[in-house]
């Protein structure tokens, strides 16, 4: 059944990326990781496009994050500069992970985002979370987001609010943060050679694989103390997660991507190749291009 609803339209500051937010209504359920398909009248009513939901369903906001490729979604972009609510025509949510994380069968578990396609991974990142500071039994989270330039990590940010983010240590591309801050000490902004066994429980790669010169704000190369430039190394992020895995007593590991061919095709191969019967990856993958 389609819904109707007034929604907030804003363009993230220094990207192409649009988010579309509104209040949750009462009886507006949805599942993390799920999308909807969206209509805006005001830019055409016969186009519907599926968007995966960023926010997760614990949050008060509702919120999508879409980035300018085509014609619809620049004209949504342009649209910004003149409008900042619009009716929001919504069909969903439809569509379920592969792999079920509302289970307790899964203690361990990976998340890997290729540019906007954070927004899945955030939304069910931030599920986890929220499940865990609950009392649900989650032993590690791993979290890894590839972007190609700072544009797609960063906004520009000035005093206080770059402070806050250097405190938080967390990509400011989303405002609030796309993955929410866990309990303090929970949370390590890591390297490739940082150990998963160390205290935590939320583990955070961020990478860039542009060119290192492209960083040039001042504010953004502060943040981005915690960004590694590269790609990220599948063999070794697997590996770090076997080990941890191992030294916990789990045997299966739940693996989400979500990004480009490339990367979702390199996160099976390793997947498969680094299984075994001591510890076994299971992938759930998503086509996101950047």
């Amino acid at each position: 059944r389609n819904k109707q609803q007034k929604a907030s339209i804003k363009m993230v500051p220094g990207s192409n990326i649009v988010e579309i937010s509104f209040p949750k209504p009462d009886k507006f359920h949805y599942s993390a990781g799920e999308y909807m398909f969206l209509c805006i009248p005001k830019l055409s009513i016969f186009q519907w496009h599926p968007i995966t939901i960023s926010s997760s369903p614990h949050q008060k906001m509702v919120t999508f994050h879409i980035k300018a490729l085509g014609g619809w979604s620049k004209s949504l972009l342009k649209l910004t500069e003149t409008t900042q609510y619009v009716t929001l025509l919504m069909e969903g949510p439809y569509g379920m992970p592969s792999i079920d994380l509302d289970s307790d069968r899964y203690k361990l578990v990976l998340f890997v985002a290729g540019g906007v396609g954070v927004t899945p991974m955030a939304s069910m990142c931030n599920d986890l979370l929220y499940k865990a500071s609950i009392g649900r039994d989650i032993r590690k989270i791993g979290f890894i987001w590839s972007c190609r330039t700072n544009k797609e990590c960063f906004s520009d940010v000035e005093g206080s609010t770059a402070n806050q983010q250097v405190a938080f240590l967390m990509p400011s591309s989303f405002a609030p943060n796309l993955v929410e801050r866990p309990r303090v000490g929970d949370m390590v902004v890591a390297g490739p050679d940082t150990k998963y066994t160390n205290d935590g429980l939320l583990f955070m790669e961020n990478y860039l694989t542009g060119a290192s010169n492209d960083v040039v704000n001042a504010n953004v190369t502060t943040i981005a103390a915690g960004f590694n430039h590269g790609r990220p190394d599948f063999d070794t992020i697997f590996r770090k997660m076997k080990k941890t895995a191992k030294l916990m007593g789990e045997k299966r590991v739940a693996v989400c991507v979500c990004g480009p061919v490339a990367m979702v095709d390199a996160c099976n191969s390793v997947a498969i190749r680094q299984s075994s019967r001591s510890v076994c990856f299971d992938v759930h993958s998503e086509l996101f291009e950047f």
